[in-house]
């Protein structure tokens, strides 16, 4: 499922420095995981190992995860006018329904940015399958809704992976603006509580460290293609 600002393409390597630091010296145990800006699940899908939580600040978002995980199909067919329904309120569909309709019908993968259509492709069916596929790596995922800046992690000495909106954007329509410093503080002070934090951004605060770096290209066209970006990882 196409979803603003996904790892699909970073997921194995993202995956990899997550492995890294949750290795605990004591009979092969692990560092509990959670991934509070869990989105499209891509990183979280190769993440092994137990325990492993994942929330989002969208609500419908974890209703769609936990409905798959329950057995729920979505639809392989959306139409551009039962689009417009359930974004204006007109229909009255589930909370999972809303998510896939929100993220993986709408172009760019932007909540609710406008029907996707165009280049002879079905979007709705291209979710669904996406969505059915990699289902299966997430049944052991205990999914559940938070604001990453007011709630306490699940467990003690957990390993963090936050994959923020990045620094200028804005959250989900109908949530407070982004909050880039507000954020940072957070991090800083989760892992004063013995967390390990990883973040992924362009750019971090001075007295934050690069752990990771690769190239990439965003979706975003330019009249020379793909605009290239550097990934980053920081932690502290």
């Amino acid at each position: 499922m196409r979803y603003l600002g996904g790892k699909y393409k970073l997921r194995k390597q993202i995956a990899e420095v997550i492995k890294e630091h949750r290795g605990l010296p004591l009979r092969g145990k692990v560092r509990p995981y959670w991934e509070p800006f869990v989105g499209s699940a891509w990183v979280t899908t190769q993440v092994d190992k137990e325990p492993i939580y994942a929330s989002d600040i969208n609500k419908y978002l974890i209703a769609m995860w936990k409905a798959l995980q329950d057995g729920w199909e979505p639809p392989k067919n959306i139409t551009e006018d039962e689009y417009n329904a359930i974004r204006e309120g007109r229909k009255d569909v589930s909370k999972a329904l809303t998510a896939f309709v929100g993220f993986g019908c709408s172009w760019g993968g932007k909540w609710y940015g406008g029907y996707a259509r165009g280049e002879d492709r079905n979007w709705a069916r291209e979710a669904h399958d996406s969505l059915l596929n990699k289902i299966d790596k997430l049944q052991g995922v205990n999914f559940f809704q938070a604001n990453f800046l007011q709630v306490e992690p699940p467990e003690d000495n957990m390993v963090i992976y936050c994959d923020p909106p990045y620094k200028g954007t804005t959250g989900y329509k109908g949530t407070e603006d982004w909050r880039a410093d507000k954020f940072w503080n957070r991090v800083e002070y989760l892992s004063n509580k013995d967390h390990k934090l990883l973040v992924s951004e362009y750019k971090a605060p001075d007295k934050f460290d690069l752990v990771w770096q690769q190239e990439t290209k965003t979706d975003l066209n330019t009249k020379d293609g793909k605009e290239k970006r550097i990934e980053k990882i920081f932690t502290i």
